[in-house]
């Protein structure tokens, strides 16, 4: 859709804004129109009090289009399976970790070390794969003397994403 055809369309909805708005404010706009058509919609299907339906139109505007998009990227949800292979780690069946700032807010997730795959937050996981351990082993070198090889290697093993099933993403979308 061109810039033009976006002014057209805004002006059709009733928006207000500046002629010489820019192409991602136009959109910004256009986004939050529609977001704003969705919560409507959605009342009118359930018959939600109109009250509530205001209230809810309020915090939905009131949010900032970078603020929801960075909430909804430190939301998103994949499907790995995590192996501790920190020998510290090994004994330890599970941990709690958590990321988060005032904008997206605070989140905290168990972390299961038994390698089944399970939905978990894509910021923990990305944080786990740059975690680091030394590995210890100890071998003979070519001379027959006993000697330990420091080498530094992830700390845990995560399985390559696997797409979520229809449940899933019905789970996390009524969320």
């Amino acid at each position: 859709m061109t810039h033009k055809e976006k002014i057209a369309k805004a002006k059709e909805l009733g928006l207000e804004f500046k002629g010489n708005i820019s192409a991602e404010d136009l959109d910004v706009l256009l986004e939050e129109a529609e977001q704003e058509a969705e919560i409507l919609a959605k009342a009118a299907k359930y018959e939600t009090p109109k009250a509530e339906v205001a209230e809810k139109l309020i915090k939905e505007v009131a949010k900032s289009s970078d603020k929801a998009s960075a909430v909804k990227e430190s939301t998103r949800m994949i499907k790995v399976g995590v192996t501790a292979l920190s020998s510290n780690m090994r004994e330890i069946p599970s941990e709690m970790y958590s990321f988060g700032n005032t904008r997206t807010g605070f989140k905290k997730q168990v972390i299961k070390f038994d390698g089944k795959p399970r939905l978990y937050y894509k910021n923990i996981i990305d944080m786990l794969r740059e975690k680091e351990t030394l590995l210890q082993v100890n071998t003979t070198n070519n001379k027959g003397k006993n000697v330990t090889i420091k080498q530094m290697s992830p700390a845990f093993g995560i399985t390559p994403e696997i797409p979520l099933t229809e449940e899933e993403l019905t789970s996390i979308i009524g969320k």
